[in-house]
């Protein structure tokens, strides 16, 4: 899992969405289209696969070299900080000043071997071990704050929710780099349908559908499942039990 959750640029979705679409320039559709048609994209695919950013944040009170990852939804990390105590632990607890480090990944195996290779001054490796993931980072020390940011499982309909249940915005979904052609896709799709519904007709209108053409597939005719509210069924009731002319 670990060396496979990046976050997808959105600048270079945008900027492929509008090549693809042979508006490079973005000239016939403005460049927040683009990025409307990337967003609803990446809203898509997280909500097909489940996918979903969050953080988890734990004090590392004994020093721990290796730390048990405890979320039970945990599918992978794509940034990883330690922030460390100053050193003076007379300080206030108030007005001790911190140092956060964003993390570099490297492979487990150099981290246990004394290879002559380049490692940064910073570093960690997640590993699966007996159903569950293990941290280890380099310098660990008592009261270490460890944040990691992952991507994780859909846990209800709330959080695909435009607002949280304490009324902040929802964060945009972290997609994994494997995902990132079929967002593009999604992205090219999303586009070409502004482009038809602006120029019609047109010849820009027809090179706009010509390219959704191109990029669409079966699948993406049917409805999709469960981003739609459940209603109950239309009943029609008639006044009368007789047609008219009866």
């Amino acid at each position: 899992m670990s060396g496979q959750i990046v976050n997808i640029s959105t600048k270079d979705l945008i900027s492929e969405a509008a090549l693809k679409c042979g508006d490079a320039l973005m000239r016939d559709l403005p460049k927040n289209l683009y990025s409307q048609a990337v967003y609803r994209a990446q809203r898509f695919i997280a909500s097909q696969y489940g996918l979903l950013e969050r953080v988890w944040t734990y004090t590392n009170v004994d020093g721990d070299s290796e730390l048990d990852i405890i979320p039970q939804n945990f599918n992978g990390e794509w940034r990883v900080e330690i922030t460390k105590p100053a050193s003076d632990s007379s300080s206030s607890p108030t007005t001790t000043p911190y140092s956060k480090v964003q993390y570099q990944e490297v492979d487990n195996e150099l981290t246990d071997l004394n290879y002559n290779v380049m490692l940064p001054d910073y570093r960690y490796s997640i590993t699966y071990i007996a159903n569950r993931y293990v941290l280890k980072y380099s310098g660990a020390g008592a009261n270490d704050v460890v944040t990691i940011y992952y991507i994780s499982g859909i846990a209800g309909e709330e959080d695909f929710e435009p607002y949280d249940v304490n009324g902040d915005p929802n964060l945009i979904p972290v997609i994994p780099n494997r995902y990132y052609e079929e967002t593009l896709r999604k992205s090219i799709l999303w586009a070409c349908d502004l482009g038809i519904a602006r120029y019609g007709d047109t010849f820009k209108g027809k090179r706009f559908a010509t390219v959704r053409k191109l990029h669409m597939r079966n699948d993406d005719l049917l409805k999709p499942k469960g981003l739609e509210e459940s209603r109950p069924w239309i009943t029609v009731k008639l006044f009368t039990k007789q047609f008219p002319g009866d």
